[in-house]
């Protein structure tokens, strides 16, 4: 018996340390998260900017005069971008917003990259980094729809 009374109150030396440890996993939990979401949400914005190019800028002139073709005008897509990446830039945590001028592989498609900061929450309280860059790519695709015979 005078051995177990030597080990009395030896787990609560480990406490400090669990507790320690489970908040230091909770503050890297948190952080993955809110990079996690900023991604999704720079992924959302990508794809509904990329559906936004390639909807309102069809060429009437390639549909009027060449017999209903389908095309996306290329020279209205910076003007577009530009707007949405002003009304974008700093709201739902993403900040420093940047998208690459669009690609288009062919007529009917187009292509935009983005990439964004997300700012951490516990990190810096830690030595590490404030920001996480995240980077999304979406593309939309329009085609020609014929009704009837």
């Amino acid at each position: 018996m005078t051995g177990r009374r030597r080990e009395r109150g030896s787990v609560l030396i480990l406490v400090p340390a669990l507790v320690l440890v489970l908040l230091i996993l909770g503050a890297i939990a948190v952080d993955s998260a809110v990079a996690y979401l900023g991604h999704e949400e720079l992924q959302d914005f990508s794809a509904s900017l990329a559906q936004q190019v390639a909807t309102a800028t069809l060429s009437q002139q390639a549909f009027y005069q060449d017999n209903g073709m389908v095309e996306i005008d290329q020279s209205e897509a910076p003007s577009i971008i530009s707007q949405a990446v002003l009304a974008q830039d700093g709201a739902g945590g993403l900040s420093n917003l940047v998208v690459s001028p669009p690609s288009f592989p062919n007529p009917q498609t187009v292509v935009i990259r983005a990439t964004a900061t997300v700012h951490n929450v516990f990190a810096p309280a830690v030595g590490g980094h404030a920001t996480v860059t995240v980077t999304a790519e979406a593309s939309a695709h329009v085609t020609e729809v014929k009704i009837g015979p």
